[in-house]
Formats: structure tokens, sequence, C-alpha cells
């Protein structure tokens, strides 16, 4: 039987399809709280392009994790989350009383019209088991940071974001993906020599003149 994270690749390009997740978890049995942990995956590599625990959800922190992916690896074909209201507005979930003609996707959320700017794609899964469909990362990488976690007593979220750093950079560069059976990095270096890459190099659309417009 398969791991958990042991998915399909769906795409046959690196940039065609990153997977964008949040989860919210007790990553240490000595913290006070439970963490968010942000993660941006690319699903031909299955390299981590952008992981990052913090301590509450909001708009400002996905769009940040959209930055961070576009102007270090490029702009991407799509992206595939789920719909949770800040990817997406639903219309009967989202809707207040003065809205309440708009239907599903004729709203855009700031995540989404971040991308819509860049003219990246958004697919949604539309439901759970959707979702299941594909690599969640955070499912077993978090089972990692809570071991470790644990064994060294992390109690402020600093700490745990030094754990999290080492184990993106064992896995990212290191471990033999069990659905690939490459390291992540390496498949994604080979790709880009091979030229079977749908990234494209981030630039300032008009008639924006910083990225600060862009991402704020």
């Amino acid at each position: 039987k398969k791991k958990s994270h042991d998915r399909e690749v769906h795409s046959n390009y690196i940039g065609e399809l990153i997977q964008h997740d949040s989860s919210h978890h007790k990553f240490s049995p000595y913290a006070d709280k439970k963490w968010y942990l942000i993660t941006s995956l690319d699903d031909y590599s299955r390299l981590l392009l952008y992981v990052k625990l913090i301590e509450k959800e909001t708009s400002w922190q996905h769009i940040l994790a959209l930055q961070d992916v576009f102007l270090i690896w490029g702009l991407p074909f799509s992206y595939y989350v789920d719909s949770h209201s800040i990817f997406r507005f639903v219309q009967g979930r989202d809707s207040m009383w003065r809205k309440h003609y708009l239907v599903t996707d004729e709203a855009d959320t700031q995540w989404k019209m971040v991308i819509d700017e860049c003219k990246v794609k958004a697919t949604y899964a539309l439901s759970p088991q959707a979702k299941g469909k594909i690599e969640r990362p955070y499912r077993w990488l978090q089972d990692r940071i809570v071991r470790t976690c644990a064994r060294e007593g992390i109690e402020a979220i600093q700490e745990g974001r030094e754990v999290l750093e080492n184990e993106i950079k064992r896995y990212n560069y290191r471990q033999v993906h069990s659905t690939t059976g490459e390291v992540p990095i390496i498949r994604f270096e080979r790709a880009i020599r091979e030229k079977k890459s749908l990234f494209r190099e981030f630039e300032i659309p008009p008639p924006y003149t910083s990225v600060k417009d862009i991402f704020c």
C-alpha cells in the first residue's frame, strides 16, 4: 500500500502545476498553540518551492507565498488549491446580503486578483476527496516536524522554523522521492536542462511600476 504522500505525477513540466496548501496542526507538544504550515509544491519535480510556519493564516501570508515563488522561481502555468475563502469566492458561503446576487467566482479574492494580474491559472479542488488525489506534503512533513520538536523540546515558533528549514533541505536536496524515484532538486534541474519548464520570468505587468503594486 502506498503511503499518503505517494501520489501520481499529474504534470509533464516543471511549473505546469503548483500544489498550494496549508495545515493547522499542533507541531510541537511543548508549544502553547497550533501553528499553520503553508506549502507550495511543484507537481512534476516534487520540489517544495515555498514552506513557512506561521501563527495566523491570512490572505496576506498566502500572497507572500505567491510573491516568493514568482520572484525566485518564475511564473508557473497554474496553481491547484482548495476552495478556502482566501482562494475563492463561493456563492452562499461568502456572500453578504448586499452581494447576494453574486454567484461563485463572480467576485475575486485578494489572492485570486494577484494571480490574475500575473496571468497564472487557478484550478480548484471541488471536494476534499479531489484534493486528496494529489500530494499533500504537510501530511508527512508534519509528522517529521512533530517528532523533532518533541525530541528537542521546541516551544517557540522560531525554533520550529529552524526545524522546518533543516527538514526541507533534507527533502529537497537529499531524499529520493518515493513516487518519482529521484531527488526533487535533481529532477527539477534536469527538467530545466531539457527545456521541460512552463515557468515564465516574472515581469511587472503594466500599468504597475513596482512589485509592491502587485503583492500589496
